[in-house]
């Protein structure tokens, strides 16, 4: 089916100040052609630079050992059309859509095109999967931040906070500063800062780990208080947070489940998930999304142990179904919903997102 044609059954819901239909994003992977180097690379992410302005098309470019990775988000119309056309230019072989669907918001909205840097995930075979394509992708999110999100600002702002909300006096713990939270990304942004700096506080020992402790008790409360950000969000689909048994921080992966809400996720959570209230969980929740906490700020040095022990297990015990690793060496906080996205957005190998019939729900929800 030609890409104009799957557009057409559309409902006509206009986001993004376009008349073109629902904001849609597709990833996929490529071969690239004979010689191509990072320098041809950039000048392909130039040259389309230059075109998605007038398309309205956003995203990022990654290179790496002879493979092209792509993030195409915009109009829907648009965005098929162009993946229509990458299948066909010489340029790109065994072109492969690794993830496609509707989305919320832009993940590189001041990018018309950008070539990344390697981002070490990358390699050279053939089975290069959706998984490693998510990570990576996380990576240019967080250059992208760097560079257009001020991410520096949330470490300011959180290394002066951080010393209220683990010593104050109840009744003078500061509210969250109004701009943390007008936005799903700013809120992320400044958890992740204060989590950071608590981490530093506390292996400087300027903080003990009991204000640590109460510092992350604070400041879930804080954002339970501070409700959720205006936007209405599309449902997303379910998923299942446990904590593992014996894990000290208990507050940090409250944190990650009411972000996820935000998000627009149904989250269940299990705090010191073990034996048959773990075994209920995993049951009940069929087959979504199973996110492991590992801890965050890391005063627990035992909690990433338990958390990828945990995982492992659960990885073992049902092969197909997603299970992820959480806690501080797992990325940002704010790119959590878009991965979850991305991998419950896949597309069969060799499926072509013009034609495969699927899409035609994917764009509507």
């Amino acid at each position: 089916m030609p890409a104009i044609e799957a557009v057409g059954m559309l409902k006509e819901s206009p986001k993004d100040g376009t008349a073109e239909g629902r904001l849609f994003r597709i990833a996929y992977k490529s071969r690239a052609h004979p010689g191509c180097d990072l320098a041809s690379a950039g000048a392909m992410a130039a040259e389309d630079a230059l075109r998605n302005r007038d398309r309205n098309v956003t995203g990022v470019l990654l290179f790496e050992r002879g493979w092209f990775l792509q993030w195409l988000e915009g109009p829907a119309r648009t965005v098929l059309s162009l993946a229509s056309a990458i299948r066909t230019d010489p340029r790109h072989g065994e072109m492969q859509i690794l993830s496609a669907g509707a989305t919320d918001e832009r993940r590189f909205a001041g990018w018309p095109m950008r070539l990344a840097p390697p981002s070490g995930p990358l390699a050279d075979r053939a089975d290069f999967d959706a998984a490693t394509a998510a990570l990576a992708f996380d990576r240019a999110a967080a250059l992208y931040r760097e560079e257009c999100g001020g991410e520096a600002d949330w470490r300011d702002l959180a290394d002066g906070f951080v010393r209220d909300l683990a010593r104050a006096p109840e009744e003078a713990v500061p509210d969250l500063p109004p701009s943390a939270l007008e936005t799903l990304s700013a809120r992320a942004g400044f958890v992740d800062a204060l989590c950071a700096a608590l981490a530093a506080a506390w292996h400087a020992s300027a903080l003990s780990g009991f204000e640590v402790t109460l510092a992350t008790v604070r400041l879930n409360r804080l954002l339970l208080r501070a409700g959720r950000p205006a936007t209405s969000l599309a449902p997303k689909g379910r998923v299942l947070v446990l904590a593992p048994y014996g894990c000290t921080e208990i507050a940090g992966a409250i944190a990650k489940t009411d972000l996820l809400r935000q998000a627009g996720y149904s989250v269940r959570m299990v705090p010191w998930a073990s034996g048959a209230a773990l075994d209920d969980a995993v049951g009940e929740t069929g087959s979504c999304p199973v996110i492991v906490y590992a801890g965050r700020v890391g005063i627990g040095t035992k909690d990433a142990m338990r958390g990828a022990a945990l995982a492992e297990r659960l990885s073992a015990r049902m092969p197909g179904r997603t299970v992820l690793l959480g806690g501080r060496d797992a990325g940002p906080l704010c790119d959590w919903s878009h991965r979850l996205a991305f991998l419950a957005q896949q597309l069969p190998t060799g499926a072509d997102p013009a034609a495969d019939p699927a899409l035609r729900t994917r764009q509507r929800v």
